[in-house]
Formats: structure tokens, sequence, C-alpha cells
């Protein structure tokens, strides 16, 4: 049996990344979670298993897309989905070819990305 693949979450909404986290882990992933980019990049230096980060585009700091731009040059393997309450940041990271998700979390879709940014089904 393969090892369990870890999915990132950044959300600087406690309440919503204690949320996500639940629901993924249910998928039976490994979850790491984190409350901003510079957080969530230095776990990344830190672990070999993560394969997909599913973060928030509206961040303290470090933006989620610019967390993105950032990650994938450190860690090209790791896939990226976005998550936002903000329809036009969702269409920036959509014409720059992301995945993007709308606040509130729709978890069928969620679900879906997940397991298509995977290529496999949940564990």
């Amino acid at each position: 049996m393969s090892p369990v693949a870890a999915i990132l979450i950044i959300e600087d909404d406690a309440d919503n990344r204690q949320m996500l986290a639940s629901v993924v882990a249910i998928m039976g992933y490994d979850i790491l979670a984190a409350e901003s980019g510079e957080q969530a990049l230095r776990m990344l230096a830190q672990r070999t298993d993560v394969a997909l980060v599913v973060s928030d585009i509206r961040l303290p700091g470090m933006d989620g897309l610019s967390f993105g731009e950032v990650m994938r040059k450190r860690h090209p393997s790791i896939k990226v989905a976005y998550v936002t309450g903000d329809d036009a940041a969702a269409e920036e990271a959509i014409q720059k070819g992301a995945v993007a998700m709308l606040k509130p979390y729709d978890f069928s879709v969620l679900t879906r990305v997940i397991v298509e940014a995977l290529g496999h089904q949940s564990p």
C-alpha cells in the first residue's frame, strides 16, 4: 500500500481552516494546516509527502497567488487549488490557469478538485 498523500491547507480564518481540515481528513488524507503563505512555505521545506495545497487567495502578508508562484519554483511537483470568497480573485486565478473554488465551500466540488488534482481516488 502506498503512503497516504498529505494535503496542506492555507486559511487565515481559524474556523474555516478547521472545517476544511476536518472534511479533507475524512477523505483519508494526512492534513497540514497553515494560517499564512509564509508559514506554509516553512512547512513545505520540512515535508516531502505534500501532494496538494488548498489555499485561500486573500491572506495576510503573502497572498495565495504569490504563495503559489513561490511554491511552484521551490516544489514544482506539488499541485495547488485556491479557494476564495472574492469573485474577481477567483477569476484572476482561473485566468492564470489555476483551479479556484468560491466560498462558501461546496464540499462535493472540493472533493472532486482534490481527486482530480491528485489524479486518483481518495485513499
